[in-house]
């Protein structure tokens, strides 16, 4: 799932679908950005929130 770049809160879980085959992938997609963002990653998107898994 490289090179996945959306903005989940944005956008209804079908059209997330699309680039995944399972919720389970969403989830460990998900979760893979928390990580790389508590590793201090650059954001890709604003965020007023200073939780990884908020953004």
């Amino acid at each position: 799932m490289e090179g996945i770049t959306v903005r989940v809160k944005e956008l209804p879980l079908d059209e997330l679908m699309q680039a995944v085959d399972s919720k389970y992938t969403l989830v460990v997609v998900a979760a893979r950005r928390a990580r790389q963002l508590l590793a201090g990653k650059v954001r890709l998107v604003d965020s007023r929130s200073d939780n990884p898994v908020s953004v």
